[in-house]
């Protein structure tokens, strides 16, 4: 070796040579000490690695500084002006992962790969000051924790963009900490590397801060100082799905605002292995709830892809931390600064199929809750979520996000206030509508309860603002039904007086579209005659005391029928004497009462003499009720049962036709068809004036009319007699699809009739009493043959001898101790 090395410097041409000195083996290295002469110096033959290399082409030869002699030896740290060291390793630098490596071949080796790798880049050398193996000195794998000496520079800190190249010349991972000013090099990352928990976890912490100074690098513009961990902050939290969501802050560097760093996402998860979430937000300031430190921020991520709609996230303790990336999210697409998340629940319960939100923002950059609330359609769209509210909090602003509270899917959590969350809602959706009264300011809801028979049906009860009244309000019900996407709203009287609105709502129409016909309800005079189910799931009645007459409206196929049948049963079921005048289709509708009626008029004629003996006795009651000296049927010691008269397409036969003049060259048959005409509009005329008597004088007799019509117009009602008796004194029910004209018309408040909705089943109309506005129902339907079983079972057919000519006898009328006149006269002074 000695003859190859003197070989060496003469063909280098070094004169005078440098002198061999010593020579030993560390390890499987050869380590000959040189003296160079003064001419030259040690410093001239640091950089002849590679020229030296070729004398000896089976191992790696790098040339090193020698330390300075002190009195206890060699100095660590310092460079010997003359001499100098050539290290020899055949087949290569040593396997520092190996247990069997010794301290000062693993210091030696470190030299030589520091030197070739600082060289390469024109770095300044490094002089280590020892290596010292970490973990069990048992452990099969071995990792090494060395420092160094930059007699020229530059430092740990410096070289560290270097780990890269050193790792590769180490031959093994290699990791600085340059705080410590540390190099740790060898089987880094492998359990069988025998660390403490505490020595792993330093050079994971090294690692992880290696890695992120390279993410920045890539992330931010070249030249940019990259923000530095702070590993004291670093947490992992759980999801409900098992994933975990990591956070890390960072403090940038001093003059880079921590701002600069925002919507820096995408970058940011492409060099974290493409990660599906990442967020970056303040880092919590020492003052208020939401402040931002000046210096720090924080970034979240997962590996695992998360929900993209908080309406999906389930809670967990690190759902916060994804509502803050999707909230920065939504709000970088609304164009508004970021805010940060100060607190975030869930408001919905753990059998809840979706959840419900409440996250409360600190707004920064300027930004106020109004603005955010002009925003919030946008935010919802970007959250991806059925329902999203911004209500005012604190000094920010609370996101309500999640389903709808009224929406099936969602079931609250315990003590949540409901009440608050569908005011919130609502308030939206008034001002969605445009319902708004002074000052902006919109009703309030109060009170909210489901209704006891029907709970499908919410009754809500809202306090109007000043500037908004209730025709308004109701006026824009199709509004707001858009709005809460309900597909069923209508007004009610406030139990609150004219400063409140009750509202009844549904999601879908919630009268079913056929209902049959309950014959276990009650009917008594008294309480009323059932005959529909109301939106509400109670029942239906026509109280003929509270409203004595009906008027019964509805096209061909509208149910008509089938609730003219459900009243006249119930009369019937109630004990009343029924009597049926139907001369247009011979009574066919009602051939199951026959066995019940005292009459049963299917022709003018017999309708008109059927009506003269109602009027008889009407006048025997009345003067029945003199005689006892009380004024209703209902007070007399034995009171006759109250009578039920159906007129079944009343309007065809109370308009008189037009008078015929003889012709004195009329033939006989022309003379029998004109007197058939007059007799047949003296029959009407007689009809007419009696159904307007019955309207305005029989109520105390005890009887009510049952008026059905296919169609009113103003026009028929005005030219009827007694047409405005029959206004005042009758209730209303019209079925079927009807325009507005011909609501007003059938109706008394056919304006705010509410609407019946898109699909109209038989059967569905509005029933109007007179001590209330119209209100939506679906009539009861039972074929003929079951209502007449029924009704025999609750109350068997009337003995033969039961007509109306009987009730009222032969000369009665004749020899009434009061006259008509009379009765009416007294009615008048009130006697």
């Amino acid at each position: 070796m000695r003859a190859r090395w003197g070989q060496a410097w003469a063909e280098l041409r070094y004169d005078p040579a440098p002198v061999l000195m010593t020579m030993r083996e560390v390890g499987r290295a050869t380590v000959m000490t040189w003296q160079a002469a003064p001419v030259h110096g040690a410093r001239t033959f640091w950089p002849l690695s590679t020229k030296l290399g070729p004398y000896e082409p089976e191992a790696v030869v790098v040339i090193l500084e020698h330390p300075d002699q002190g009195p206890n030896g060699p100095i660590a740290g310092t460079r010997h002006a003359l001499r100098f060291d050539v290290a020899v390793w055949p087949g290569g630098l040593p396997d520092y992962c190996d247990p069997g490596t010794s301290p000062e071949e693993a210091t030696l080796g470190a030299h030589c790969a520091m030197v070739l790798a600082l060289e390469e880049r024109g770095y300044g050398r490094a002089v280590p000051l020892g290596a010292s193996r970490m973990g069990s000195p048992d452990a099969p794998r071995a990792v090494w924790q060395s420092r160094w000496a930059w007699p020229a520079g530059p430092s740990l800190a410096e070289v560290r963009p270097l780990r890269g190249e050193l790792a590769e010349r180490f031959g093994c991972p290699v990791v600085i900490d340059h705080r410590s000013d540390v190099l740790y090099f060898g089987a880094i990352g492998e359990a069988e590397a025998g660390l403490s928990d505490e020595e792993a976890a330093t050079l994971e912490r090294v690692a992880d801060e290696d890695e992120w100074d390279s993410r920045w690098a890539l992330v931010l513009k070249q030249g940019a100082n990259p923000p530095t961990p702070q590993w004291s902050t670093a947490k992992d939290l759980p999801l409900a799905n098992g994933a975990m969501v990591h956070r890390l802050a960072f403090v940038s560097r001093s003059g880079v605002d921590p701002a600069s760093f925002q919507r820096l996402e995408p970058q940011l998860a492409t060099v974290l292995d493409a990660a599906p979430f990442v967020a970056i937000c303040g880092w919590p300031g020492q003052g208020r709830p939401g402040d931002r430190h000046p210096q720090a921020f924080a970034v979240y991520w997962s590996e695992t892809v998360q929900p993209s709609s908080p309406e999906q996230l389930a809670p967990s303790p690190g759902a916060v931390w994804v509502l803050a990336g999707q909230v920065n999210m939504a709000f970088d697409a609304a164009r508004l600064p970021r805010p940060e998340v100060v607190a975030a629940r869930s408001l919905s319960g753990p059998d809840s199929q979706s959840v419900l939100w409440e996250v409360v923002l600190r707004l920064h950059g300027g930004a106020t809750m109004a603005e955010v609330a002009s925003k919030a359609p946008v935010l919802r769209q970007v959250m991806g979520v059925s329902w999203l509210v911004v209500e005012p909090g604190g000094e920010g602003a609370v996101l309500l996000m999640g389903p709808s509270p009224h929406s099936r899917s969602l079931v609250l959590a315990p003590g949540v206030d409901g009440l608050r969350l569908a005011n919130a809602e609502w308030q939206a959706a008034w001002g969605a509508a445009g319902l708004r009264g002074t000052e902006g300011l919109r009703p309030r809801l109060v009170a909210m309860a489901p209704l006891p028979a029907n709970p499908e049906v919410e009754a809500l009860d809202f306090v109007l603002p000043p500037g908004l009244d209730t025709t308004t309000a109701k006026a824009g019900l199709g509004k707001l039904a858009t709005a809460m996407s309900y597909g069923w709203v209508e007004a009610r009287p406030s139990p609150l007086g004219p400063s409140g609105l009750r509202l009844l709502v549904a999601e879908t129409d919630p009268l079913p579209g056929f209902v049959a016909f309950d014959f276990s309800a009650e009917a008594s005079w008294s309480t009323g005659l059932p005959f529909a189910t109301g939106v509400e799931g109670e029942t239906v009645r026509f109280c003929p005391t509270e409203s004595p007459h009906l008027l019964l409206a509805g096209a061909t196929g509208s149910g008509k029928s089938s609730a003219a049948q459900a009243l006249l049963w119930g009369a019937a079921a109630a004990g009343a004497t029924l009597i049926v005048i139907d001369p247009v289709k011979g009574g066919a509708d009602f051939a199951f009462l026959r066995a019940w009626t005292a009459a049963f008029a299917t022709d003018i004629t017999e309708a008109a003499s059927v009506l003269d003996l109602l009027l008889a006795e009407v006048a025997r009651r009345k003067a029945a009720n003199a005689a006892a000296g009380v004024g209703s049927w209902a007070e007399l010691a034995e009171p006759p049962p109250p009578l039920v008269v159906m007129v079944d397409e009343f309007t065809s036969l109370t308009v008189a036709g037009a008078k015929l003049p003889a012709s004195p060259n009329e033939t006989p048959a022309q003379t029998a068809a004109r007197e058939a005409l007059e007799a047949e509009a003296a029959a009407r005329s007689s009809i007419a004036m009696a159904i307007a008597r019955v309207a305005r004088e029989a109520r105390s007799a005890g009887v009510s009319l049952l008026l059905a019509t296919q169609r009113l117009s103003a026009a028929m009602l005005d030219r009827m007699v007694g047409a405005e008796d029959l206004k005042v004194n009758l209730a209303r029910a019209l079925l079927g699809r009807a325009s507005l004209p011909e609501r007003q018309v059938a109706l008394r408040d056919g304006v705010s009739a509410p609407s019946l909705g898109e699909q109209v089943p038989k059967g569905r109309g509005w029933f109007e009493p007179l001590s209330g506005p119209p209100q939506v129902v679906q009539c009861w339907w039972a074929s003929q043959d079951d209502l007449a079983e029924a009704l025999r079972a609750r109350r068997p057919p009337p003995p033969p001898g039961s007509s109306l000519a009987a009730l009222v006898g032969p000369g009665d009328e004749p020899e009434l101790a009061v006259s008509m006149e009379e009765l009416e006269r007294r009615e008048e002074q009130g006697q």
